[in-house]
């Protein structure tokens, strides 16, 4: 069963790692095509500001989102070694 709990954990921790490395890839990777678009007149600033704003915005809700799957499947594989611990 402790062999399960470090598979698990590990398994989520990597996954909190990717989804942030693929997070901040995507970012930086929409961020230059807003600026590109600015610097060659296609929106205005005002429009390229709105637009990163709205999608940091969208980037903090999946990382929170993805932060609580994560920390809800962690306690469901905890409860019952503490109820076990309870016991003791």
């Amino acid at each position: 069963m402790e062999k399960r709990i470090k598979k698990f954990v590990k398994t989520g921790l990597l996954l909190g790692i990717g989804a942030a490395y693929l997070t901040k890839e995507k970012v930086d990777k929409f961020s230059k095509k807003v600026i590109r678009a600015a610097k060659q007149g296609n929106i205005n600033e005002r429009e390229a500001r709105k637009t990163l704003n709205n999608f940091l915005g969208r980037a903090k809700k999946e990382h929170k989102r993805v932060e609580h799957i994560i920390k809800t499947a962690i306690k469901d594989v905890a409860k019952p070694y503490k109820k076990i611990n309870k016991k003791r």
